[in-house]
């Protein structure tokens, strides 16, 4: 049946569910406000029901799902105020929901283009609902804008930015002796807002509003994104 994790005022994680494989039902966890971690799940492969992640609120992570290949009926994510990312489900096989995904009212949740996700929403008549999380997920167009811009993971850990968030400058730093041939900035509707050749690896940013903006980084071999965060100037 069911197994439901509900309201534990003082539950901080999970230990003695290190074994458990299989919920033939739902699994829902709700309401543990100070539960911080679910690596004790690591053994965890299907949930048969619903899988609900609701009101956790010093929850920031999701790993200790990176073995779940399998769930059965909705995804629903809601309420968790510290959560910042989904990975940790991004081994659901897409095709196992049978019912709808919901992402709602995580307001520091920026990350959620895992591959689980991105998958299911390229799937025929399937109903994802993302409304009023942190930008880069707030709503389902950031989120299927994530999806559209995720990139191979080998190469975007070739580069990084600093500062991040950045109000006027930003430097990529990069393997030296590696050419940077281009930079591209698109907001998040996907429209491309900037586009230069780095001087110094350093692009001038000064133009852009506050938001989230993705990063296109192009050198001779390879093309890798990633998350800008422009914030207000002083």
């Amino acid at each position: 049946g069911d197994l439901e994790i509900n309201n534990c005022t003082e539950l901080d994680n999970l230990s003695g569910l290190n074994a458990l494989s299989q919920v033939n039902g739902s699994l829902k966890i709700v309401g543990n406000n100070i539960l911080s971690s679910l690596d004790a799940l690591a053994s965890l492969t299907m949930v048969g029901g619903e899988l609900r992640i609701i009101s956790n609120a010093t929850l920031h992570t999701l790993v200790g799902f990176e073995q779940l290949t399998s769930v059965g009926m909705t995804l629903f994510i809601s309420g968790n105020a510290n959560l910042v990312s989904l990975s940790g489900l991004q081994n659901i096989d897409p095709n196992t929901l049978q019912g709808y995904i919901a992402i709602m009212n995580n307001p520091n949740l920026s990350q959620c283009a895992v591959q689980s996700i991105c998958e299911f929403l390229e799937l025929p008549g399937v109903l994802v609902f993302v409304n009023n999380n942190a930008p880069g997920c707030y709503n389902t167009s950031e989120l299927q804008l994530a999806c559209t811009t995720a990139v191979d993971e080998n190469a975007t850990a070739s580069f990084s930015l600093s500062p991040n968030p950045a109000t006027s400058f930003i430097t990529i730093h990069i393997k030296e002796g590696i050419l940077i041939e281009q930079a591209i900035i698109y907001n998040h509707l996907g429209q491309k807002v900037l586009e230069a050749k780095p001087v110094n690896n350093t692009v001038d940013v000064l133009g852009l509003t506050p938001g989230i903006y993705f990063l296109e980084v192009s050198t001779k071999d390879w093309r890798g994104r990633t998350r800008l965060i422009m914030k207000n100037k002083p």
